[in-house]
């Protein structure tokens, strides 16, 4: 009985912080019929966003003729830092720093939200008994990089969506 109540406590101290699994929380982004278009950008973003937009119950298109929204993304590059040499002077800590820009248009070219950047930085350890896993461990990051991108991408929007919801009409509704 003990052990029950104290799973019980556990379970409401962490819902009581606030605590959530990652990507299990819905941000209204307010749009529909919503395009993807990638400009120097990795393709895996077009996965990422299709993913996150219909898990928040976003109507993603590839029909032109259906767009309402454009979320336009550019510029996508990785730089690393050096943060500790070893005593070897060989590279032991880098800083990654994934950069991306991103804009919201209407299908009439109408901006909504301005080219805005997005910076996400992690921080990577090279082992160098291990190389090739150190490899794949930068790949890995970068791909979790790319994601926190894609979350905050939306958080963005869905922050712009709160601030002009009184004054935003749906595009079909609008047309004559």
């Amino acid at each position: 009985m003990t052990r029950f109540l104290l799973i019980v406590l556990t379970l409401l101290t962490l819902s009581a912080c606030g605590f959530h699994l990652r990507g299990t929380t819905f941000h209204d982004t307010g749009l529909n019929n919503v395009g993807i278009m990638l400009e120097k950008c990795s393709h895996e973003w077009e996965y990422l966003l299709k993913e996150l937009l219909r898990n928040g119950r976003v109507n993603v298109v590839t029909d032109s003729r259906d767009i309402e929204y454009w979320i336009i993304l550019r510029n996508e590059y990785t730089e690393s830092n050096i943060v500790s040499i070893s005593s070897s002077t060989s590279s032991r800590q880098y800083e990654l720093v994934y950069h991306v820009e991103f804009s919201l248009q209407t299908v009439n070219s109408v901006p909504l939200i301005a080219l805005t950047p997005i910076v996400v930085t992690r921080p990577l350890t090279i082992n160098s008994d291990r190389i090739l896993g150190s490899h794949d461990e930068e790949e890995q990051l970068k791909h979790a990089m790319r994601r926190d991108a894609a979350m905050q991408l939306l958080y963005r929007i869905s922050s712009w969506h709160q601030q002009h919801r009184a004054t935003l009409q749906p595009l079909s509704k609008a047309q004559p």
